[in-house]
């Protein structure tokens, strides 16, 4: 069963709407009108006017969708409610007035950003704490460090279609221009122009003072890189440059659950035997690695130069 209801207001006008609960309904409104969600003249009225001085009466009833859109468009048109001198309603009724439409395109901008406002309040677990991603970024290595090789590359080239995907998709061309035009000459805080402005200093110094990021590479592109070499002779000064400086720092690895200590010069081959991720090692010696994840807890690893 379907209701018509009547809100009347203090100043002799009157809302008519239609609902199979009206109670809840009208509750419903004031909450909207109550956190802001919509601006309408419904809204603006219920925030005006105390709770205690609005009336709600039922005023008709009906069993099918039909009968009871006609009624409520009847009695709108009865008591003249969708105009502003004597009602709140902002359309003829029936299947329910489109009023978003007849808001213009400024006020539209205005209403989404305070409803993401009010959600960000409302839902603040959307907007993710430290602590829970570090648990995400927990679980995603640790079931990474589970998974098989072929589980692995697998995931890798569907990453990549998808990315692949977005990049060449008329939103991924406006997002890739939009970011170049936000990030580029002093805007990028890591371009040698926006660094010689902030330490004072010429680009030369600058290249210096530029922090050093290593690229992680796909499989295809190890692999072209390593048919592109093939053939080349590297020269004895070379090989022993990196001789020198592999020789040149010895890391010093101690398991705090066992108190084990394991000294190395080649950090790739140990971490390798013993099945562990040599990036996150060699961060940590570096001391480039902040977060501390649950598998890495127990490594602590120095790295110390002979000089």
């Amino acid at each position: 069963m379907n209701y018509i209801y009547k809100i009347i207001f203090p100043n002799n006008k009157v809302y008519i709407g239609k609902s199979s609960n009206p109670l809840k309904r009208f509750e419903d409104h004031f909450y909207i009108a109550k956190h802001e969600l919509r601006n309408t003249m419904l809204c603006r009225a219920l925030r005006k006017y105390n709770m205690q001085t609005i009336i709600l009466d039922i005023i008709d009833y009906g069993e099918f969708t039909f009968e009871i859109n006609w009624k409520e468009q009847e009695w709108i048109r009865k008591l003249n409610s969708n105009n502003k001198l004597y009602g709140y309603n902002m359309t003829t009724g029936g299947d329910g007035g489109n009023t978003y439409d007849k808001i213009s395109k400024e006020r539209k901008k205005e209403l989404s950003k305070i409803r993401s406002n009010k959600w960000k309040e409302n839902n603040p677990g959307t907007l993710y704490k430290k602590e829970t991603r570090d648990k995400i970024a927990d679980s995603v290595s640790y079931h990474m460090q589970n998974m098989t090789f072929i589980e692995k590359e697998n995931l890798k080239k569907q990453i990549s279609i998808g990315v692949n995907k977005h990049y060449h998709s008329n939103k991924g061309i406006k997002h890739k221009s939009c970011i170049s035009k936000k990030m580029s000459g002093d805007k990028n805080p890591m371009s040698l122009q926006s660094i010689s402005k902030r330490w004072n200093c010429s680009l030369e110094e600058a290249k210096k003072l530029a922090p050093k990021y290593g690229k992680h590479q796909s499989s295809y592109a190890k692999q072209k890189a390593s048919e592109t070499h093939k053939g080349k002779v590297v020269s004895k000064e070379t090989k022993d440059k990196i001789i020198e400086n592999k020789l040149k720092y010895k890391y010093i690895i101690t398991n705090t659950e066992t108190n084990q200590v394991f000294e190395t010069r080649n950090l790739n081959q140990w971490c390798k035997d013993n099945n562990i991720s040599y990036g996150i090692l060699m961060h940590r010696a570096t001391k480039k690695e902040t977060r501390s994840r649950r598998s890495f807890k127990k490594w602590n690893i120095k790295r110390v130069c002979n000089g």
